[in-house]
């Protein structure tokens, strides 16, 4: 029997057709047999994941708090606050800042920083010494004692291995300069108010951590240029690190300055095996506030040489993997998460923290840290993260 063209095609299409509706019943039993599976599952409750949060992801910046330097509606006593100035500074390298309140609890205040993975103290106008009776001399306030405390964690930390970084800014210049020496008596005068001036990076500075990789144009710019703003009415003369041995064996000089008097002051320290660093002048503001006046230019070198030192910082907060144990614990220290004043032209963003703030506050001013550093939580000691 001949076989024709048009029978083989026939032939096929019959094929094709059978081969199509198996196809089909076999898709359309699959789908439904998703479907109820689908269904069944959507019926289960579902269990929580943990998920990070995007401010987890990122390094996360502790800002300390300063006794407010209004005396009507926000006096020192009842209130702290946090310039929004400092977290542009923590943001411009894409890390979270949030707020730590000075006076905490002590252990609130250890699990917070075991949470985060660096410090910032800020510069203000706090007083940080005050006549003693009993002494019969001036002694570190409360709010230097706290700010002493956290310098001393931070050394214990990076002792136990966990690289922690503390950047101070002016006032935490200051500060920390003292804290190490444990008295303020190595502070001096200066008369530079409110004004941009020159950044002298120092031979030790060029060969530091933090101004190492500035590009030299920049260096030199900072070095010629009226471009850093300073406000700073105490500081610590050239000669210090040469007449305490004490701070010679911790830090390098980094930076100098020059005030109004012709007056030398370290303008940058850093520690020579901690990771500390800390600048008289202020590298947030010249960055973020914009006002009328000429002492907030943004020329784009002053810009990239703070934001230099910025990216420096968090690169060093990325050498830690502290974190908050849950997603709920970072919400309630985000700046974000709080109401800002409008105070004026120069303080238009400020976070106001007192006894009403979702943080715990002013719950023990008469604190005294007497407790080994040893016996308090730490991550190497295999507690628990916190659970602020």
């Amino acid at each position: 029997m001949t076989i024709t063209n048009n029978s083989r095609s026939r032939s096929w299409t019959k094929v094709l057709i059978i081969v199509a509706v198996l196809l089909l019943c076999f898709t359309l039993s699959d789908c439904k047999a998703k479907t109820k599976t689908k269904a069944k599952l959507t019926n289960e409750p579902k269990p929580k994941a943990k998920t990070k949060t995007k401010a987890q992801a990122k390094p996360v910046i502790g800002i300390l708090s300063t006794p407010s330097d209004f005396h009507g509606q926000y006096s020192p006593e009842d209130y702290s606050y946090i310039k929004n100035s400092y977290a542009e500074f923590i943001e411009a390298a894409d890390a979270v800042p949030i707020a730590i309140p000075w006076d905490m609890k002590e252990k609130d205040l250890i699990l917070l920083l075991d949470s985060i993975n660096g410090v910032l103290f800020t510069g203000g106008d706090a007083s940080m010494w005050e006549y003693s009776e009993q002494h019969n001399d001036v002694v570190f306030t409360n709010f230097t004692k706290r700010a002493a405390f956290i310098f001393n964690y931070v050394i214990h930390l990076n002792d136990k291995g966990v690289h922690y970084p503390l950047y101070g800014i002016c006032q935490g210049h200051e500060i920390i300069a003292m804290a190490l020496h444990q008295k303020p008596h190595i502070i001096d005068n200066y008369k530079h108010p409110g004004q941009l001036d020159r950044v002298v990076i120092t031979p030790a500075g060029k060969a530091s951590r933090m101004f190492g990789n500035m590009p030299d144009y920049l260096a030199g710019f900072l070095k010629q240029e009226r471009s850093m703003f300073y406000n700073h009415r105490y500081g610590f003369n050239t000669s210090l690190l040469s007449e305490q041995k004490l701070l010679d064996d911790f830090f390098v000089i980094t930076a100098t300055g020059v005030d109004d008097d012709g007056k030398e002051f370290i303008a940058g320290l850093e520690a020579k095996d901690y990771p500390i660093y800390t600048v008289q002048y202020h590298p947030e503001r010249v960055l973020s506030e914009w006002n009328n006046q000429s002492y907030f230019m943004h020329p784009d070198e002053a810009a990239q040489a703070i934001i230099v030192q910025a990216q420096f910082f968090i690169s060093e907060a990325k050498k830690n993997n502290h974190k908050f144990s849950h997603d709920e614990a970072i919400g309630r220290f985000l700046l974000a998460n709080h109401e800002h004043v409008y105070m004026n032209a120069t303080w238009p963003k400020t976070f106001f923290y007192d006894k009403k703030s979702p943080i715990s506050y002013h719950t023990n001013p008469d604190w005294s840290d007497s407790a080994p550093l040893d016996e308090y939580p730490c991550p190497e000691c295999g507690l628990p993260n916190a659970e602020l």
